[in-house]
């Protein structure tokens, strides 16, 4: 059930993100929503370790955090394809610009090379970070980041019967 509403609430934070336009949709202000996220699957673990007498395995914490994080990660970049790619193409087409100038305006902070940004720029106009395989293969790079992040809150939430 946390899972199914992790995945909600990150498909209206998308979705007002979308509304807002291109800057924002790909802009800083996204990552909030894997706070949201993790607020969730604490919550998730809080709620049964309640259900369980105020005891909970890491075991159990590790699996109810994770799964929290699978289903709503799942439903969070299903609904950036389809918002992307099926509902309205032409704010799909708005993107790369956007994305180009960040991250231009990224790497000019971090004192890259003149260019090193070209290059790294030209490379990334070949690529659509919107299709179903990039989006599953940052869908993976986000279970591996979050897996450890279930293990973090799994160990501090667990509690062993005496």
């Amino acid at each position: 059930m946390f899972g199914l509403i992790a995945g909600a609430a990150m498909m209206l934070f998308d979705l007002g993100t979308y509304l807002s336009g291109p800057a924002t949709f790909v802009g800083p202000v996204v990552y909030l929503v894997y706070l949201v996220l993790v607020g969730i699957a604490v919550a998730a673990a809080m709620r049964k370790k309640r259900q369980n007498g105020g005891f909970l395995s890491f075991q159990e914490g590790l699996k109810c955090c994770f799964t929290v994080f699978v289903m709503g990660l799942a439903l969070h970049v299903f609904f950036i394809w389809l918002l992307t790619n099926v509902i309205d193409t032409n704010f799909k087409a708005k993107l790369p610009g956007v994305i180009a100038a960040n991250a231009e305006e990224a790497f000019r902070r971090f004192g890259m090379p003149e260019d090193q940004i070209r290059q790294t720029l030209e490379a990334q106009k070949k690529e659509d970070p919107f299709s179903l395989g990039s989006l599953v293969k940052g869908l993976a790079y986000y279970y591996i980041v979050f897996f450890l992040i279930s293990l973090l809150i799994a160990a501090v939430v667990k509690r062993k019967k005496a």
